[in-house]
């Protein structure tokens, strides 16, 4: 079984391990130059600033913003949700209704003997469960009676009912409730689905078939040429009977050789009759199953092809270094039967021979994007410029600085590996689709810092995550600019985004929440991110329109600046034009709304211009040069 192992800047060695398999993770650095988007993205770092940061903010109950409101609806002191993708923790039924799921546990210790399913329904009438922060945790409970995890949720019989299913480490569990919202609990251990890591979607008529994939168990076990292969199965009654869980139909030693040592590197979705699996990742290719009668019959499609694939790990050499998925994947089947995949991205690297060490580059990312009208995906994914939805290797300049910067260094002299959760930099897609076919994706990004660090290992500190979104209005062609969908809290990680499938007037999510970058569970060595630390579960809802409001970016000349920024009572405002004239200047907050505007008639050359910003809320605001048929824009701070 092949161990994988994270390499850092300093090619110091560590690793860690997951569920119930073991991965580690390589870390590299390229020079780019710097790219230009609405929302400025930059090149993996070459220019990395160091500094220490503010005291870290309180945990409140609702934090407000402009582009909603945080809402705590639970908390966990598990904090792995996922080893790879994120499954739908969050679902908006038709009536309006949201029922969220996470991975719960109030236990400190280490076998977290009441892990299960943290549950809670909100309704139009109600609004959510009532969570009152600082309730104790231990005063909680799963739904239920025996110890599982990594639990998805889904309505059936027209939304009348529902159902939970989670692995307990030999097969799945299933929880039942038979009127959606009332009554009691119905568990029970389901052997006839040997699998690990589930997902699960309802689709079929009356959306009564439920279907269901994972790794199957135990752990070692070969089907048709491949290792620890993902299986399949559904029931049409709601989960009374099931069918004999197996490979899907044409998944075989022809398209795989081995997902040993991987978990969760798998996606489905369903829309009435239409069923699509995405499986891939690390030393495998991407590959879409889907069928069109409800799981009866299966047809398969590259998405992209691993070098040299199929191979296992253990005795074939991989390519270095290859760019590959890093199987965070998303997948929607649209109202027309279309099929849009996201993954994350990643790459990976072997001795010249087969070998049981194998590392991935979690300081590597990008997002890809394809949709089964597509050719297969063809050559190195570094390389390509057609896919990407999110750039490969380039990340968030926040604060228009033109550098990224994190604070003591890109991972820090220990190495920080907890941080890197087994994906890529730029990863996790979460994906959702409106009536109108306009798509939506939200993502976790390493956040460019302005201001703050967490101290984790001595000297050595570890970035925050937060959480991005893009939108296509086009089915896939082109993607908006990208907006922050988390508040702008510089102490704070956002993990684990997982949005509901269908985006009405707002982009609905759940994700996780604390105050200490990383996660607890990877690794254990200098680890000072405990268990004893507990993590908020948060619903956000963030109006659909907001990706419509963003300004758009033009690069400005090195010559236009602003100082001081952060800026507190004003601002000088500094550019260069080529002839004399007149400009227009304006400050736009993130609502769009025009919040200052100045007609200044300026000189050929350097000119200077005083912004009084004492009137301006706190807050991150577009500072706009309207000239000679061009706009240019930074970004400013208001303390």
């Amino acid at each position: 079984m092949k161990k994988f192992l994270l390499i850092l800047l300093a090619l110091g060695i560590g690793t860690y391990s997951f569920g119930q398999k073991v991965v580690t993770s390589a870390q590299n650095v390229s020079n780019k130059n710097l790219l230009n988007q609405a929302y400025p993205y930059i090149a993996a770092p070459n220019d990395l600033s160091v500094s220490t940061g503010p005291t870290l903010p309180s945990n409140e109950t609702v934090r407000s913003r402009d582009f909603g409101d945080e809402l705590v609806i639970g908390q966990t002191k598990f904090d792995l949700q996922s080893n790879r993708g994120m499954g739908r923790q969050l679902t908006r039924l038709s009536n309006g209704k949201i029922a969220a799921t996470w991975i719960f546990s109030a236990s400190s210790a280490s076998s977290n003997a009441d892990r299960g399913t943290g549950y809670n329904l909100y309704t139009p009438v109600s609004g959510w469960a009532p969570y009152p922060v600082g309730t104790p945790i231990t005063s909680m409970a799963r739904l239920e009676s025996a110890k599982v995890g990594f639990s998805y949720w889904g309505a059936l019989n027209n939304d009348a009912s529902e159902i939970v299913i989670a692995h307990n480490g030999t097969n799945l569990n299933k929880e039942t409730r038979s009127v959606l919202g009332t009554g009691t609990w119905t568990g029970a251990s389901v052997s006839a689905l040997p699998m690990l890591w589930p997902r699960l979607a309802v689709g079929g008529t009356n959306n009564n078939t439920i279907h269901v994939i994972g790794s199957i168990a135990p752990i070692g076990t070969k089907v048709s040429g491949i290792y620890d292969p993902l299986i399949y199965s559904r029931s049409t009654n709601g989960g009374v009977n099931w069918t004999t869980a197996g490979n899907i139909q044409g998944e075989d030693a022809t398209l795989f050789k081995s997902f040993s040592n991987t978990a969760e590197d798998y996606a489905i979705d369903a829309n009435g009759s239409t069923v699509a699996i995405v499986v891939g990742g690390f030393h495998n290719s991407a590959v879409l199953f889907k069928s069109t009668d409800n799981g009866t019959n299966w047809t398969h499609k590259m998405i992209w092809n691993f070098p040299n694939a199929p191979l296992n790990p253990d005795s074939t050499a991989i390519p270095d270094t290859t760019t590959c998925f890093d199987g965070a994947f998303s997948v929607i089947v649209d109202n027309s039967n279309i099929v849009h995949v996201w993954g994350g991205v990643t790459r990976v690297l072997e001795p010249t021979t087969p070998s049981t060490n194998l590392s991935y580059f979690p300081g590597i990312g990008g997002i890809i994007y394809w949709r089964d009208n597509m050719a297969t995906i063809t050559g190195d994914l570094k390389l390509n410029t057609t896919n990407y939805c999110w750039p490969y290797n380039s990340f968030i300049d926040r604060n228009g600085d033109g550098k990224f910067v994190i604070h003591g260094g890109w991972m820090g002299t220990a190495g920080s590996d907890e941080m890197w959760s087994n994906v890529g930099a730029t990863s996790r897609p979460s994906a959702s689709i409106d009536a109108s076919n306009n798509l939506y994706v939200a993502f976790n990004a390493i956040a460019d810092d302005i201001g703050s660090t967490y101290l984790i290992r001595g000297t050595d500190t570890i970035p925050y995550r937060h959480i991005f979104g893009l939108k296509s209005t086009n089915n896939g062609v082109g993607w908006e600019n990208v907006i922050e969908l988390t508040p702008f809290d510089e102490g704070t990680d956002y993990m684990f985004p997982s949005v509901a499938r269908n985006t009405t007037d707002s982009l609905r999510m759940i994700y996780q929440r604390d105050d200490i970058p990383g996660i607890s569970l990877l690794p254990t060595v200098n680890n000072q991110h405990t268990l004893n630390y507990t993590n908020d579960i948060v619903y956000l809802a963030t109006s659909a329109d907001m990706f419509d409001k963003v300004i758009p970016k033009v690069e400005a000349p090195n010559s236009f600046s602003l100082y001081p920024n952060p800026s507190k009572e004003y601002s000088n405002l500094t550019f260069s034009i080529k002839k004399a004239g007149s400009v227009n200047i304006s400050i736009i907050n993130l609502m769009g709304q025009q919040v200052y505007s100045s007609k200044v008639n300026v000189v050929a050359g350097q000119n200077h211009k005083q912004i009084n910003t004492s009137e301006l809320a706190t807050g991150l605001y577009l500072v706009k040069i309207e000239t000679e048929g061009k706009v240019y824009t930074q970004k400013l701070i208001k303390d």
